[in-house]
């Protein structure tokens, strides 16, 4: 008879766990949840394009000159700058390498000056993204400025101010950014 009771108490012993963990794995396998998640786009800002550090390569009339030119990136994500866009219109004439003193006579007379083409096509400038400070690269335009035979000899020793891109279309890159670049 001891080892009915024996039996029994541990049949009840074995059932309560077994109840106890079947319970258990019960309450898990039954567990269910619902609803959404969120996420937004950032805002795309424009890339700003300005006169660059002027390398060796001067103007002089019927010959063509580099543009260096400085394209700065607001954006936290890489841009692939793709092509440029560019006016007919003439440089504007300094008299220093700064740009803030004009070169008066030279630019009543026309300075003859006008980019080389109306458009660039390019490959490979991708423009770091903006981490502390905005991401930077410098674009050489090989040949990119033009000077006319015409152009007055009061423009001699002057600097040229660009006239400002129309369009600089560009995408977010996986590229790796480059500091420089000549096309």
């Amino acid at each position: 008879m001891n080892i009915t009771k024996r039996a029994s108490v541990v049949a009840v012993v074995t059932a309560a766990a077994t109840l106890a963990a079947g319970g258990l794995a019960y309450a898990y396998w039954a567990t269910t949840g619902t609803g959404t998640g969120t996420a937004a786009s950032g805002g795309v800002l424009p890339l700003t394009l300005t006169p660059g550090t002027l390398g060796t390569s001067v103007l002089y009339p019927s010959a063509s000159a580099d543009v260096v030119i400085t394209v700065s990136n607001p954006n936290p994500f890489p841009v692939s700058l793709d092509s440029l866009t560019l006016p007919a219109s003439a440089a504007t004439a300094y008299s220093n390498s700064g740009l803030t003193s004009l070169n008066a006579a030279c630019n009543a007379a026309g300075t003859g000056v006008t980019w080389a083409y109306t458009s660039k096509a390019l490959s490979g400038v991708i423009v770091a993204k903006k981490t502390a400070t905005n991401g930077l690269l410098t674009l050489t335009l090989t040949n990119g400025a033009t000077m006319s035979n015409s152009s007055d000899t009061t423009c001699a020793s002057s600097f040229f101010k660009m006239p400002d891109v129309l369009t600089a279309p560009g995408s977010s890159s996986t590229g790796t950014p480059v500091a420089s670049i000549s096309q």
